[in-house]
């Protein structure tokens, strides 16, 4: 929380990862639904981190229990995705590495907010 960007909180940075990843994965996907939904979910929970960041600490919080909420959206999607073969297990296993990353480091940010307005 000692940085004056967004851009520099970690959480963020692999959120935005994510999103990438996701993209890059369905890029030449016919199943648009699929990755339609997950890059939807996954921008989302990297915009609600960046949102957060300019806000008092209970609307931060908020934002980070959003986007961590998107990453299990995501994450329960991919095991569809994985289900139905659309993507090789290994790339489905690729991205829930990735959501699972940037999930905890937003979990580790939410814990010490937290800690800070129960001061």
């Amino acid at each position: 929380m000692a940085y004056k960007k967004f851009e520099e909180n970690l959480s963020w940075q692999k959120a935005n990862e994510a999103v990438v990843e996701i993209y890059r994965a369905f890029q030449n996907s016919k199943e648009t639904w699929f990755r339609d939904e997950l890059l939807k979910s996954a921008a989302e929970s990297a915009t609600q981190i960046a949102k957060g960041h300019e806000l008092q600490t209970a609307a931060y919080i908020d934002c980070l229990q959003n986007a961590r909420n998107g990453f299990t959206h995501c994450s329960s999607l991919l095991y569809s995705v994985q289900t139905l073969k659309i993507l090789k297990d290994s790339e489905v296993q690729h991205l829930l590495d990735k959501l699972s990353d940037a999930s905890r480091l937003s979990y580790g940010l939410l814990k010490k907010l937290r800690e800070k307005s129960a001061a």
